[in-house]
C-alpha cells in the first residue's frame, strides 16, 4: 500500500522514522527510510519532523519505508536547480552543486571544511582570496614573489662587508 504522511519522529541512531496519516488520525510503526546504498559505499540523509513524504505499507499493517518526499508550493524546487544539477542545500545554508554541463563543482560552507588525508595532490591554478596559516614547511621548484620581489632574483642595497646588515630588497 502506498500512502503519504507526515514525519512525527525520527530515530537517527536506527534510520527510522514514525509517519503521522492525516487522513486517518493514526501513527505508523517505525518505518525505514529509503537510502540509495547501504553497502560498500553508503549514503545517509534523514527526513526532519514535519517532512510530508510518500510511503510504502505492507498491506497486512503498517510497517514498512518511507521513501521520501517530493517538491511542492510549500516546498518548492531550488531557484538554481537545472538540468545536470546536483545540488544539496543543508538547513545552515552551506550549499554543495554540481553542474555536469559547466563540468563544475560549487561549495558555498557557512562555517569550516577539514580535510583529513595524508596527501592532496592539486593539479591547476589556484587564486585564494584571504591568509594562509601554514603550520609546517614550504617547498617551491619555482620562485616565490611576494610583493613584486622575486625570492631568488632580487638584490639588496646597502651591502658592506663584515657584520653588517644589507638594506631592503632592490
Amino acid at each position: 500500500m502506498i500512502r503519504f504522511g507526515t514525519v512525527s519522529i525520527v530515530n537517527h541512531d536506527k534510520g527510522t522514522v514514525k509517519v503521522h496519516f492525516e487522513d486517518l488520525e493514526d501513527q505508523s510503526a517505525e518505518l525505514q527510510v529509503f537510502q540509495g546504498r547501504n553497502k560498500g559505499t553508503k549514503q545517509y540523509s534523514m527526513p526532519q519532523i514535519g517532512e510530508r513524504g510518500l510511503c510504502l505499507l505492507v498491506s497486512n499493517g503498517n510497517t514498512g519505508m518511507y521513501l521520501g518526499s517530493g517538491y511542492d508550493l510549500p516546498a518548492p524546487v531550488m531557484s538554481n536547480a537545472g538540468e545536470g544539477k546536483t545540488i544539496t542545500v543543508f538547513s545552515d545554508g552551506t550549499q554543495v552543486i554540481y553542474d555536469e554541463k559547466a563540468s563544475k563543482l560549487y561549495l558555498d560552507c557557512k562555517k569550516e571544511i577539514e580535510v583529513v588525508c595524508p596527501q592532496i595532490k592539486i593539479t591547476g591554478d589556484i587564486t585564494i582570496n584571504g591568509n594562509i596559516q601554514l603550520n609546517g614547511g614550504m617547498n617551491a621548484t619555482d620562485d616565490v614573489v611576494a610583493g613584486g620581489i622575486s625570492l631568488m632574483t632580487h638584490k639588496h642595497s646597502g651591502v658592506k662587508g663584515g657584520p653588517d646588515t644589507s638594506g631592503s630588497p632592490v
